[in-house]
């Protein structure tokens, strides 16, 4: 049965120190899958940087074969990340004549498992609700008491996120409800893999909201000067902070130029007549900001 067709429970990276290749293989480094011959998984994590290899592992409690995938969620910025896997252990009963990208002691070997050419088909995962590009599954053989190790990296040196299923078994007796929506809430906010919740653009998204509620609500029904110009303010303000790091790249250049008609409508404002310049102004400034947040955020 392909992984695709399975429940898994959706966890997210828990390697607070990825490895790097190529370079030395360190056991220290891999963080715990679980038994997914007990109960599948689905492990959301990212490659941070073109060198970096994330490292899972897990112990069989029986000889079973379990199907392993590395696939990406669809974003904009996945588009041309495909993760590849090594399967390291020394019970493997296939290995690679390949070079893996770590170096391993003589008592282990590698099984490269490389991503797949050409146009990925995509599927829906049900717990996470995530649609994610295929990868190459294959079905490990695994030997009761036997120790496996699983890299996820990227031969391309792209970065990018990705989503390691492994195994098909589906039991939540021992899952909490508690941790799964949490995983699901990260996953979806994009704090997959160690990420930090950015409060700095969250607070500055919030503060772009509240000056165009304010600006544009007020420019439509009952203008007041003093109202605009705190709205104004407040616009700048949480660009300054959102765009602290592109300056004027992108499109915070054209929300920089349509402070122009707003500041023109809230000078020549007249009290009875509709302010159409200054309505106009706040309704690019808020096209744009929508634009930031549906699709240039994709990128990040």
């Amino acid at each position: 049965m392909a992984w695709a067709l399975g429940a898994h429970q959706p966890r997210e990276e828990k390697s607070a120190h990825p490895g790097s290749w190529p370079g030395p293989f360190d056991a220290k480094l891999a963080a715990s899958a679980g038994d997914p011959t007990r109960a599948s998984v689905a492990i959301y994590g990212s490659i941070a940087s073109p060198s970096e290899i994330d490292l899972y592992t897990f112990t069989a409690s029986k000889d079973d074969s379990i199907p392993v995938e590395v696939l990406a969620p669809v974003r904009l910025y996945n588009r041309d990340f495909r993760p590849a896997l090594v399967i390291i252990g020394d019970s493997l009963e296939h290995h690679s004549d390949g070079d893996p990208p770590l170096q391993l002691p003589n008592s282990l070997k590698a099984l490269l498992i490389p991503a797949p050419s050409g146009e990925r088909s995509i599927f829906w995962e049900p717990f996470s609700m995530e649609r994610l590009y295929r990868g190459r599954e294959i079905h490990l053989k695994v030997h009761q008491g036997k120790t496996y190790y699983v890299g996820v990296y990227s031969p391309d040196r792209f970065t990018g996120s990705y989503s390691l299923g492994l195994g098909v078994v589906e039991d939540f007796k021992h899952a909490s409800l508690t941790d799964i929506l949490a995983s699901v809430f990260r996953i979806k906010v994009g704090l997959e893999g160690g990420r930090s919740m950015p409060w700095a653009d969250l607070l500055s998204l919030l503060g772009v909201i509240v000056a165009l509620a304010v600006g544009l609500g007020g420019a439509v029904t009952e203008p007041k000067r003093a109202w605009q110009f705190i709205a104004l303010a407040l616009l700048i303000a949480s660009f300054a902070v959102l765009y602290r790091e592109s300056v004027i790249s992108g499109v915070a250049v054209f929300q920089l130029l349509a402070v122009i008609p707003i500041a023109w409508g809230i000078r020549h404002l007249a009290p009875r007549d509709f302010p159409l310049t200054l309505v106009s102004g706040w309704f690019i400034q808020a096209f744009f900001a929508a634009w930031y947040i549906v699709v240039l955020r994709e990128f990040h």
